[in-house]
């Protein structure tokens, strides 16, 4: 009887979480054709009033030579911008399916510019010809739009930059506020070194890095608010299934891992059944979310407009693959199997900014300890299962750039934002054992763990 009990309620949570994705991917479509058609004039009128800081910031702004996560990526910007003004609104459904984008100059090559095929695009868009011949970016989503072609009806990109500084630091806030309460006000060092780890400045300024951000913060903060509720109602798989559609609809192929890892680490932190075999069963969901909704599109698109599954099965093996093999651009790229990890691991280590950060931070430690302010204590917080799911979730980053060795390697200026990940479970591993006050027991951690 317990048996059939339990395969009966583990039919149950597949059925309904099966039904919250489907539900979820009914959604985004959905809102994807709305937004696809709007008309696009105040949209394009709103780029152009930027047109003059993107011409002068150029593809690849740094503001800090030498700090990780400093360089910003407007290249990816500006294609995001041309498949905004791209007008669509005679056409939202086939948009959404084949992802259409304005293209430069006829005269541009691979080394011009993004910007300035942006700036051709926005001033040849009354030229009937000149859309005919727009291309396709079919193998994203580009849910980003769902929020972008709104934001750009009523603000500029750059009055976009500085709203969006604004909300994260106010979804920062108010996750260090939630952490505090359901756990202890300890961990408000992983979230907050997560943060900076993850360059503040250039996430706030860079469209392209605000879709893993958001992804991940937001998923913070409903298993801070909602742990109980998604415990009590057997939530957890659609919950991870739904943060992995929202990953793949909405990112550009950044650091998704990211938003994988840290709501892991959060789940293990707060929810008292989480075990080694629930967060490796929470990430295999994920994965289907993220990788069946990508999938999804590449269908859609070559049911409906005509286009060969080839093109994908190219790009994912030029992504995947050391050598690249079937892509033009792979002839300049070759790698080693750990090129991945070293290239993104390095834009850590080399970093001087970081380095004196770290220094700072051991030298604060030292006083802490001396003056007593803090002690290490020989007890760990949590059981060995939780710090082994924390240990496993922390090599998801190095999993990452093995599997995903291509693009980690070549971008691993941006991709090293998912050794966020190992920052943050490092952080709280340590953490656990040290305390403010001689009579702490390991059980005074936080009564949520």
């Amino acid at each position: 009887m317990k048996i059939q009990g339990h395969w009966r309620q583990a039919l149950g949570t597949l059925i309904k979480t099966v039904g919250i994705g489907i539900a979820t991917a009914l959604i985004a479509i959905s809102l994807l054709v709305l937004v696809n058609s709007f008309p696009t004039g105040r949209v394009a009128g709103h780029v152009a009033e930027s047109m003059p800081m993107y011409l002068h910031e150029g593809d690849y702004p740094n503001e800090i030579p030498g700090s990780p996560g400093s360089q910003r990526d407007n290249f990816t910007e500006a294609i995001m911008l041309t498949m905004a003004i791209y007008p669509s609104q005679d056409a939202p459904l086939d948009n959404t399916i084949v992802s259409h984008r304005l293209t430069g100059s006829p005269s541009s090559t691979v080394d011009t510019p993004r910007v300035q095929n942006l700036n051709y695009a926005l001033s040849h868009l009354g030229n009937s010809a000149y859309i005919s011949q727009a291309g396709d970016y079919t193998r994203y989503w580009h849910g980003y739009l769902v929020v972008l072609k709104p934001l750009l009806l009523v603000l500029n990109p750059a009055e976009i930059r500085y709203l969006n500084l604004v909300l994260q630091l106010v979804l920062v806030g108010l996750t260090c506020l939630l952490i505090t309460r359901t756990t202890t006000p300890k961990m408000l060092l992983p979230v907050l070194a997560t943060y900076v780890f993850l360059n503040p400045v250039a996430t706030a300024l860079s469209f392209q890095y605000y879709s893993i951000f958001y992804c991940t913060v937001i998923g913070v903060l409903a298993i801070l608010i909602g742990h109980v509720y998604f415990q009590r109602y057997r939530l957890w798989p659609a919950f991870f299934l739904v943060l992995g559609m929202a990953v793949s609809f909405l990112d550009f192929l950044t650091y998704p891992v990211l938003a994988l890892g840290i709501p892991l680490l959060v789940y293990v932190l707060v929810c008292k059944e989480s075990n080694l075999y629930k967060v490796v069963g929470n990430s295999v969901v994920w994965s289907v979310g993220y990788v069946g909704f990508w999938g999804l599109k590449w269908v859609l698109a070559a049911l409906f407009a005509n286009q060969p599954l080839s093109n994908v099965k190219e790009y994912i093996y030029f992504r995947l693959d050391s050598s690249g093999r079937g892509a033009d651009l792979a002839n300049r790229f070759s790698f080693n199997r750990l090129d991945g990890i070293k290239n993104n691991l390095a834009e850590v280590t080399q970093s001087s900014p970081l380095t004196l950060l770290l220094f700072l931070s051991l030298l604060l430690l030292g006083a802490l300890l001396t003056l007593k302010i803090v002690r290490f204590d020989k007890f760990s917080a949590f059981t060995m299962g939780k710090n082994i799911c924390i240990i496993v979730v922390a090599i998801y980053p190095l999993l990452w750039y093995l599997v995903i060795l291509n693009h980690s390697a070549i971008h691993s200026f941006f991709t090293y934002r998912g050794l966020g990940i190992s920052v943050c479970a490092a952080l709280i591993l340590g953490l656990q054992f040290m305390s403010r006050d001689y009579s702490r027991t390991v059980s005074g951690f936080g009564s949520a763990v």
